[in-house]
Formats: structure tokens, C-alpha cells, sequence
């Protein structure tokens, strides 16, 4: 239990770095910075935040929704 919640942990951080990275960077395919990290991480931690970029990407609008309604007065 405890190492799936790092792995899941470790995919979380990789996610947010990576879209953090696509957002400044988005002529960049996000795969290409997955590979970057292929030789620091685990498959199993990469195939995760490959999930988790997909679902993001996917959902875009939705959660750019989410957030202006949580962040109107900021």
C-alpha cells in the first residue's frame, strides 16, 4: 500500500511539472517530456501520469471553468 501511494504521489508531481511545462511550452507534444523523465521514474509512475495528463487535456475546459468560478476575486 504504502509504495503504491508514492508511486501515485511521484506521478502526481510529474504531472504537474509536465503541465506546467506544456503550458509555456505547448508546440512541445507532452510525450516528449515524459520521455525526459522515462530514466528518473518507474513505468509505473510514468503510465500514471500519462493518465493523468489525458484526463486533464481531455477535461480542459471544464476544469478551466472550475477554476475561474473558484478564483473570481483573485
Amino acid at each position: 500500500l504504502h509504495n503504491r501511494r508514492n508511486m501515485r504521489r511521484q506521478s502526481r508531481e510529474l504531472c504537474l511539472q509536465i503541465l506546467f511545462q506544456i503550458e509555456f511550452a505547448p508546440q512541445i507534444e507532452y510525450a516528449e517530456f515524459l520521455e525526459v523523465f522515462e530514466q528518473s521514474y518507474d513505468q509505473d509512475v510514468i503510465d500514471y501520469a500519462d493518465l493523468i495528463i489525458n484526463g486533464v487535456k481531455n477535461n480542459k475546459e471544464k476544469l478551466d471553468a472550475i477554476i475561474q468560478g473558484s478564483s473570481q476575486h483573485w
